[in-house]
């Protein structure tokens, strides 16, 4: 029974790439790529353009000579706040216990 089902998978499987490849190359060999046109301005057209001037290489300062724009955009480095005490284990679980009561019960009945 296993068998035959997996025949018929097998040729279900064969019989559908075969259809994907048929239609496949029936679409490649009627499609037609147009081959796409590149429009060709005229010369008379380049003369209206404007001419963007660019600056000589040697005009401008390097950059890190640059002035600062404004002092008072200077922030100042944030210290790092003191380190709070953690506390000892006994003191932050019965404030956690606290809040919660009946953890405590449970907890306070497997103390030794």
């Amino acid at each position: 029974m296993a068998s035959s089902k997996f025949f018929i998978l097998a040729l279900l499987f064969v019989v559908t790439m075969t259809s994907i490849k048929v239609d496949a190359r029936s679409l490649l060999q009627t499609t037609t790529l147009p081959n796409p046109t590149i429009p060709s301005l005229p010369k008379s057209d380049l003369s209206d353009l404007p001419v963007i001037p660019s600056l000589p290489k040697g005009s401008l300062p390097p950059f890190s000579s640059f002035p600062s724009i404004d002092s008072s955009f200077n922030i100042p480095p944030v210290s790092s706040p003191a380190p709070t005490p953690v506390p000892s284990t006994p003191e932050s679980t019965n404030s956690f216990f606290s809040s919660f009561p009946f953890l405590s019960q449970t907890l306070s009945i497997h103390k030794p």
